[in-house]
């Protein structure tokens, strides 16, 4: 049996050597999400969330505003009343 050709170039001395990348979550693409819509952007949920991961999208998006996603860095998102609707703001501080 042949020897596998490695095509990888030579590891650099001190380079991190990944030998599994980490596995990305339902939570992690939803986070991604908010971070990519636009501020003042709205997200409607029934155009874009499949019916059954609506539930599960929700708690998602719940957990991240519950822990204060976006505030450090200006910006915050909240529901519409109904769950239907996403939209981010900008936080206005006061002076």
């Amino acid at each position: 049996m042949e020897e596998p050709v490695n095509i990888l170039p030579p590891k650099r001395e001190g380079a991190i050597e990944f030998t599994a990348l980490p596995e990305v979550t339902f939570e992690d693409r939803v986070g991604a999400m908010l971070l990519a819509l636009p501020i003042d952007g709205v997200f409607e949920l029934a155009k874009n969330v499949k019916t059954e991961n609506r539930e599960k999208f929700i708690e998602a998006v719940k957990s991240y505003i519950d822990r204060g996603f976006g505030k450090q860095d200006g910006f915050e998102v909240y529901f519409k009343n109904d769950y239907s609707k996403i939209k981010k703001i900008i936080l206005i501080k006061a002076l």
